[in-house]
């Protein structure tokens, strides 16, 4: 199996235990175990545990923003692009919650590692996208931020469950 395959077979395996029993309660042993490598190959890949927990939350991540930019893409404007992401989600709760609560519980139970702490707020909070729209004639941007409510410069910002919606 050529080596970027087998990286990713380890980071598919991680994510399944990981979102399932957390990063305190799943060793290498195990992750190996599932993605039937044996645990020296693992660490071929990942020189830790943390820097397998870290290389799994940034493909979470990156395969995340990647999905809500071509939603963005695809859409005619801004508030359907934030309709469709919704549906999107939703639709992937529904199939496969792992990626979500993998997200959620990084959030959790990382704290007493600062490294992670900081890894994981910035893989979930700051992750953003811009729409470009039309409001009374007036051209204006719409961004969909997942964190924290930004302040809006001017317009207005609805928050949502840790998202917000700002027209600038």
């Amino acid at each position: 199996m050529p080596a970027e395959e087998r990286r990713e077979q380890i980071l598919d395996a991680a994510e399944v235990a990981f979102s399932t029993r957390g990063y305190r309660d799943v060793g290498t042993a195990e992750v190996a175990a599932q993605a039937r490598v044996s645990e020296p190959t693992l660490y071929r890949y990942f020189a830790s545990k943390r820097d397998l927990y870290l290389a799994m939350l940034e493909r979470n991540a990156d395969r995340l923003l990647a999905t809500w930019r071509e939603i963005a893409a695809a859409s005619a404007d801004a508030m359907t692009g934030l309709s469709e992401i919704g549906r999107w989600y939703f639709e992937q709760l529904q199939k496969n919650p792992t990626p979500f609560l993998l997200r959620a519980r990084s959030l959790l139970e990382v704290a007493a590692d600062e490294k992670l702490a900081n890894h994981s707020r910035k893989n979930f909070w700051e992750p953003s996208i811009s729409f470009r729209v039309s409001t009374n004639g007036r051209a204006s941007r719409a961004k969909f931020h997942a964190g924290p409510t930004p302040a809006p410069r001017r317009g207005c910002s609805w928050p949502s469950a840790g998202c917000s919606i700002s027209f600038c």
